[in-house]
């Protein structure tokens, strides 16, 4: 019998302790946009858009235009 009693306060004893540690854990959903590829292809869409051919500088001005505003745009921030 006092087998049995120890065992239950000892139960009782380590479950409340391990209660006592536990926290809410939240989820962080990332959502993540690859920008190189969102970058070619509206520069891409540009190009073709505009019926011209850009010369490679032009290409690469624009591109970084659309790079710069994805990165600035999927920015991410902690509240």
């Amino acid at each position: 019998m006092k087998k049995l009693v120890f065992t239950a306060l000892a139960v009782v004893a380590f479950s409340a302790t391990s209660f006592a540690g536990t926290k809410e854990v939240s989820e962080k959903k990332i959502l993540f946009t690859d920008c190189v590829t969102t970058a070619a292809q509206k520069t891409s869409e540009t190009e073709a858009s505009s019926g011209r051919c850009y010369s490679p500088a032009q290409w690469q001005m624009i591109y970084k235009i659309n790079y710069d505003k994805c990165m600035q745009e999927n920015k991410i921030t902690e509240a």
